[in-house]
C-alpha cells in the first residue's frame, strides 16, 4: 500500500506538470497568434472602409450626377428661351432703318456671344468637389438671370 501512495503523488505530480504545460503552450500559441490575429483583422477593417468608401463615392456620384443633369436640363431650357428672344430681336431690328439697326445689333451680338459662353460654360463643366459645384451653381445663375433680363429690357425702337 505504501508503494500504490507513494505513486499517486508522483502521477498527480506528473499530470499537474502535463497541464501546465499545456496550458503555458496554450498561452504561448494564443499569444503569437494574437498579433498575427490583429493584423488580418486589421487588414479586413482597412479593405472593408475601403470598400465602404467605394460604395459612399459611388452613391455621392450617382447623386452629384442627377443633380448636374438637372441643373443642365434647366440650364438648356433658359438658353433655348434666350435664343428664341436673341431670333425676335433680330426679326424686329431687320425692321428698323440702317442707322438704328447697327446699334441694336451691337447689343444683340453681345447677349448672343453671353448666351453662347454660358451654354459652353455648363456643357464643359467637370465635376470638382462639392464646394466648387456649388459655386458653379450660384455663378451660373447669376450670370443667366442677369442676361435674361438684358434680354428681356431690350426694346427695339425706330427712332
Amino acid at each position: 500500500m505504501n508503494t500504490i501512495a507513494a505513486s499517486k503523488p508522483r502521477y498527480f505530480t506528473n499530470s499537474v506538470k502535463f497541464i501546465a504545460t499545456a496550458v503555458c503552450m496554450a498561452f504561448l500559441l494564443v499569444a503569437c497568434q494574437e498579433p498575427e490575429q490583429k493584423v488580418e483583422d486589421a487588414r479586413d477593417k482597412v479593405t472593408n472602409a475601403k470598400q465602404d468608401l467605394k460604395e459612399a463615392t459611388r452613391e455621392a456620384r450617382v447623386a452629384w450626377q442627377e443633380a448636374w443633369l438637372k441643373f443642365k436640363g434647366d440650364n438648356d431650357t433658359e438658353i433655348a428661351a434666350n435664343e428664341r428672344r436673341i431670333i425676335e430681336l433680330r426679326k424686329d431690328v431687320s425692321k428698323l432703318n440702317t442707322r438704328y439697326r447697327a446699334k441694336y445689333n451691337v447689343r444683340i451680338d453681345e447677349l448672343e456671344k453671353r448666351t453662347n459662353e454660358l451654354r459652353d460654360r455648363v456643357n464643359n463643366y467637370k465635376d470638382e468637389g462639392d464646394v466648387k459645384w456649388e459655386e458653379f451653381k450660384k455663378a451660373t445663375k447669376r450670370d443667366m438671370d442677369d442676361l435674361t433680363s438684358s434680354l428681356k429690357e431690350i426694346t427695339i425702337k425706330n427712332g
